[in-house]
């Protein structure tokens, strides 16, 4: 699988690294990370409300994150849904 581009904005390491990382795990390890980034999205949102949180833009890194594994995930599936009808 090619891996993709991702534009080049502030912070573009991470994003980078996320972007080639999801493009290369299992459905299991996708819903593993879903799992986790979603768990720190609610300590990060727990500690903005309490004024704790020292850098609010992780915010946004991870709600994006978040969508870049939604959408690993979504294309996953209608991979595999059409080669079973391929199949079928």
């Amino acid at each position: 699988m090619a891996t993709k581009e991702v534009k080049q904005t502030k912070g573009t390491k991470a994003t980078k690294d996320i972007a080639v990382d999801v493009s290369s795990m299992s459905e299991q390890q996708l819903h593993e990370k879903l799992a986790k980034l979603r768990g720190e999205q609610n300590d990060m949102k727990r500690s903005h409300a309490a004024g704790e949180l020292a850098n609010p833009q992780t915010l946004n890194t991870n709600r994006k994150d978040i969508a870049r594994v939604k959408t690993a995930m979504s294309q996953l599936m209608s991979k595999r849904n059409g080669k079973d009808e391929d199949n079928a």
